[in-house]
C-alpha cells in the first residue's frame, strides 16, 4: 500500500514492519501495524475489522504518519515486535 501525505511516500513495501497486534488472528478490533522508512521515519497502518474480509485487504486501510516520540510508545503498546527496541530507535529500551 503507497500513500502520498505531505509531498511524501509512505510504502508498506519498501518500508520495514517493526510491530503489530495481533487483532487479525482473534477477528477482532482493528490491525495496528507500524512500520519505519528506509529514511528513519514512522507511519502507522490501520486496516479496520471490516476490511478484513475484502479482497482488498493488502491495499485498505489508512496510513498516518507519526513521531518518533509516538512510535516509542506505540511500539511497547503492540503486541507482536518484528524487530528490536534498540535496532528500532538506536538505543537500550529504558526501564521501569
Amino acid at each position: 500500500m503507497d500513500q502520498i501525505i505531505d509531498g511524501k511516500l509512505y510504502s508498506t513495501e519498501s518500508s520495514t514492519l517493526i510491530a503489530q497486534n495481533h487483532s487479525s488472528v482473534f477477528r477482532t478490533g482493528d490491525d495496528v501495524i507500524l512500520y519505519k522508512t528506509g529514511y528513519g521515519s514512522f507511519f502507522v497502518r490501520t486496516v479496520h475489522d471490516w476490511e478484513r474480509g475484502s479482497t482488498d485487504f493488502e491495499q485498505g486501510g489508512s496510513i498516518r504518519p507519526i513521531s518518533d516520540n509516538e512510535a516509542k510508545k506505540l511500539y511497547k503498546q503492540l503486541q507482536f515486535q518484528k524487530v528490536g527496541y534498540k535496532d528500532t530507535f538506536g538505543i537500550e529500551q529504558e526501564e521501569a
